[in-house]
């Protein structure tokens, strides 16, 4: 155990302050702390074997590195301090969260391990750390004296095309002001190379609630959705997104994002840098539709294009962004959907948000990062600023991860069932 620890200490890069990186490597590149993605710290972490003790300690390895972020993200989130944890003193809370919990554990045993390793590394109660990553599913399931909707969210947009000539996406990871300087990056392994992982993902919850790509060549963006919540309680996003990181193929992603008894809906832009191919997922209580994309440009920006969800709600964001979207020209290649991802016309609810769009009246929230995926150079990059601007400031090598597992299969994974 005191091996491993050393090993993990010697692996993991300290957090400073909002605007330094201590020990960082040079993969960081530069920081940029005035706008997005901020100062964006790095953790790696390596694990001999995919273990529940392994999850433990990587949860453990992201609580006590981030322990002041995680501290600060959670004790300042209204939903969760004047919300969910005031209904655990009632008798249907209790038994609400007790259901939930039971749930996780038997479906997702290691992520709750993961859970309960960040709680015990950040020293904060459990039941913050699990309400927090179970936050809307929780609320949608509390009695009507409860908000269950999140009608103030303002959340991401997504833009891809898949043709002859490029095979690209771009996704702007966009939260409230709370969680400003309050993402990183985790670059994580578990067992062999195979098991790799990189994620930008929110202090104090489960990799990943934003984009990520693993070593099997699987790489997904999250768009939030707004369906009405089921009867009962339900798996929650965050786990179903933290599986993702660990699919296999495109058929086991799409496998593991459908997965029966969901607690919500959510869509997932999934891309296979092995067979080059990305595919939109979305996905309601009892019903889901997977549609390929092709040479025509596809974007989502918050509400539901495939299926018909009776009762959903579209925020006003998604509203503004939408009818902007559909103003602009389609894109053609990366760095026209990099100049879309970077608008800031609509000054009310802009699809890009800084300091800039609030001094010019921003009614949303702000902009995390802007990520882009390009499957024919099989890299991800991550941009300072106005992606328009074009200023990178990291980039993954999905490549070297691949190879480094030993290759892309041989042939295309089984097929896939698509309903639209």
């Amino acid at each position: 155990v005191a091996a491993a620890a050393a090993y993990l200490s010697a692996l993991a890069f300290a957090y400073g302050d909002s605007t330094t990186v201590k020990n960082a490597e040079a993969s960081l590149g530069e920081i940029w702390p005035g706008a997005p993605p901020f100062s964006m710290p790095l953790l790696k972490f390596r694990w001999p074997n995919n273990t529940l003790e392994g999850h433990w300690h990587l949860g453990h390895a992201i609580g006590s590195t981030f322990e002041q972020g995680i501290n600060s993200r959670l004790s300042q989130s209204d939903s969760l301090q004047n919300k969910t944890l005031p209904s655990l003193k009632t008798a249907g809370g209790k038994e609400l969260y007790e259901a939930f919990l039971s749930l996780h554990e038997t479906t997702f045993p290691e992520y709750v391990q993961e859970l309960k390793g960040i709680a015990d590394g950040a020293k904060l109660p459990f039941d913050w750390v699990f309400l927090a990553q179970l936050d809307q599913e929780f609320r949608g399931q509390l009695d009507s004296t409860h908000e269950v909707k999140d009608a103030d969210a303002d959340h991401c947009t997504d833009y891809m095309m898949c043709s002859e000539t490029a095979c690209v996406g771009g996704h702007n990871e966009d939260n409230a002001a709370n969680d400003v300087d309050r993402g990183y990056v985790l670059d994580a392994q578990l067992g062999d190379a195979g098991q790799r992982i990189v994620a930008w993902s929110y202090m104090g919850e489960l990799p990943t609630g934003a984009f990520g790509v693993n070593a099997r060549g699987i790489g997904f963006t999250l768009n939030w959705v707004g369906p009405p919540p089921p009867s009962k309680p339900g798996l929650g996003r965050g786990f179903i997104s933290r599986s993702l990181l660990d699919a296999t193929s495109l058929a086991d992603a799409i496998e593991r994002i459908t997965i029966p008894g969901q607690g919500g809906g959510h869509n997932i832009n999934v891309f296979d840098f092995c067979h080059r191919s990305i595919h939109n997922v979305e996905v309601a209580e009892s019903e889901y539709a997977v549609r390929p994309i092709g040479s025509e440009s596809f974007y989502h920006a918050n509400q539901y294009r495939t299926l018909n969800v009776p009762n959903e709600t579209i925020i006003a964001s998604s509203k503004h962004r939408t009818e902007r979207l559909e103003a602009l020209a389609r894109p053609g290649n990366l760095r026209e959907i990099l100049n879309i991802l970077g608008d800031q016309e609509d000054h009310a609810y802009p699809i890009f948000k800084d300091e800039v769009s609030h001094a010019r009246g921003d009614k949303s929230d702000w902009t995390m990062a802007t990520v882009s995926y390009d499957l024919d150079s099989k890299v991800a990059t991550i941009y300072s600023g106005n992606p328009s601007l074009g200023k990178i400031h990291t980039r993954w090598s999905i490549s070297e991860m691949i190879t480094e597992a030993g290759g892309c299969q041989s042939s295309p994974p089984r097929s896939v069932m698509f309903m639209l």
